[in-house]
């Protein structure tokens, strides 16, 4: 019977073992260490441009608040306006950026005379995320 491999053998073995090495466990540590803090930093960078590329909803009552309000600056001050429900305003996507809102109005002046009208209001988002009216258009009917 053998009595197997020779105790001595296996010491000198683990001292020749470079794994067990201090300053190769050191690199090591070291080398991981540096590939996570990379796998953090990229992580990251994808998190932040998706934030920041991604275009900010449209939201419909925005649209026609802005358009409400692009009407009101262009009416007389002596009237008083009424607009339609915002179910039964029409908005059309005209690009990136840029919506077409058509509604009616009715104008109501102050002697009791009431006129309507129907409107078409482009609105275009600006760098800072704002809608503005970029082009009113009001027609009699």
């Amino acid at each position: 019977m053998s009595a197997g491999p020779d105790p001595e053998e296996w010491e000198r073995d683990d001292l020749e073992d470079p794994g067990l090495d201090i300053d190769v466990l050191r690199r090591r540590r070291e080398r991981v260490l540096a590939l996570l803090a990379v796998f953090v930093i990229v992580v990251l960078s994808i998190f932040v441009a998706r934030a920041v590329l991604t275009p900010k909803p449209v939201e419909r009552m925005e649209l026609i608040a802005v358009a409400k309000q692009a009407v009101r600056n262009a009416a007389p001050e002596d009237g008083v306006l009424a607009f339609s429900t915002p179910s039964e305003f029409l908005i059309e996507t005209d690009g990136p950026d840029r919506y077409s809102v058509r509604g009616e109005v009715l104008l109501l002046t102050h002697d009791g005379h009431s006129e309507h009208f129907f409107f078409v209001c482009t609105l275009m988002r600006s760098d800072e995320g704002v809608w503005r009216p970029a082009r009113l258009t009001v027609t009699p009917g």
